[in-house]
């Protein structure tokens, strides 16, 4: 690097940062380290806090209209129940380590943080198996299942190739600064590329397969129902799902 300063082109994205500069390399980080600097990292642990509570909503939605559409189960129907029981439990446990990686940044409590992500990565594909399960006794559409089964194994490809590639980075790569701050010169910098990219392409995996929810969603309709019971009721609000 010369002395002179060089004029950089900065990027933020929501969820990371890529640098640019004229001597034609690119810095790429990992999903969970744009929010590693402040002021930065408030905005960015902000947004995975929505991110977390939008995912267990969906979560929810898709628990409950799964239940509503058992009666079309017709093989199975106590796997079918037991599925949708369990990748509730994974579901929420995955927004839950969301939460945690927000409440603890990059920077903060390395350990905490990096145990949140591989939770939250681990619970989701856990999940998307779950559901894709779910979808080869449920769905009449085949495409679907498959799409989701595909969804699956490329997610499960990339978590590997992130464990994988990170563990390769952490050997090479030997230097007292954050770690965060990798330059394409350091060692081991070639294998923190590939794991962070096959992070990327696991969220962006993780949001695919919540697309394919619509679906199902589009097959059922929800009705909120709230009462005042009188003194002498005990009713309490209740959530129906029919089909649509």
């Amino acid at each position: 690097m010369p002395d002179k300063p060089l004029e950089r082109i900065e990027i933020l994205v929501i969820s990371g940062k890529h640098r640019v500069t004229n001597e034609g390399y690119a810095k790429k980080r990992y999903l969970h380290e744009g929010g590693g600097q402040y002021p930065e990292a408030g905005i960015f642990c902000t947004l995975i806090v929505i991110t977390a509570f939008t995912c267990q909503v969906i979560i929810f939605l898709r628990y409950l209209v799964v239940e509503g559409l058992s009666s079309r189960v017709s093989r199975n129907p106590e796997t079918y129940n037991f599925l949708n029981g369990v990748a509730l439990v994974l579901g929420s446990m995955a927004s839950f380590s969301l939460i945690v990686m927000a409440s603890y940044p990059t920077t903060a409590i390395t350990q905490v943080h990096n145990s949140a992500a591989g939770m939250a990565s681990i619970c989701f594909i856990l999940y998307m198996i779950c559901h894709t399960w779910i979808s080869s006794l449920l769905s009449d559409n085949p495409t679907i299942p498959k799409l989701r089964l595909f969804i699956v194994i490329s997610s499960s490809i990339a978590l590997v190739m992130i464990a994988v590639f990170g563990v390769l980075g952490s050997i090479h790569w030997k230097d007292n600064k954050y770690v965060g701050a990798k330059e394409p010169e350091d060692q081991g910098f070639a294998f923190y590329v590939v794991s962070a990219t096959s992070e990327w392409i696991l969220v962006a995996l993780i949001f695919l397969f919540f697309i394919t929810f619509i679906n199902e969603f589009k097959k059922s309709t929800f009705h909120f129902y709230l009462e005042i019971p009188s003194k002498s009721q005990t009713r309490v609000p209740r959530i129906t799902i029919t089909s649509a």
